[in-house]
């Protein structure tokens, strides 16, 4: 399944697979990352932020918000900008969408 991103401001930003993201120190300065110690979950219209989710998954992030933010079963989800697997682990500061593939309703 090919993640269409709104933007290209990453290189490689359509990719086939998910990818793990690397370290937060070697992921570079170029990042506009929100003020630390903070996490942004969106998912559609629903934004949530203030939320502290450092050591914890992407699976574990979508289970416990799943129904306050109503994430889609099938929604894909990008850390940053960047498309991540669901064993993706976070850290303070970024920003993560849940959205469902362009074209798909319900």
């Amino acid at each position: 399944m090919e993640v269409a991103l709104p933007h290209s401001r990453y290189p490689g930003a359509h990719q086939q697979y998910c990818t793990t993201l690397p370290p937060p120190s070697s992921r570079g300065t170029n990042m506009e990352v929100p003020m630390a110690g903070t996490n942004t979950l969106i998912s559609g219209p629903s934004r949530l932020t203030g939320q502290t989710l450092t050591g914890k998954t992407v699976a574990q992030v979508r289970e416990q918000f799943a129904s306050a933010l109503n994430i889609p079963a099938k929604a894909s989800v990008t850390v940053n900008g960047v498309a991540v697997a669901e064993t993706q682990v976070l850290v303070d500061g970024e920003e993560i969408v849940f959205a469902k593939p362009l074209g798909q309703k319900g």
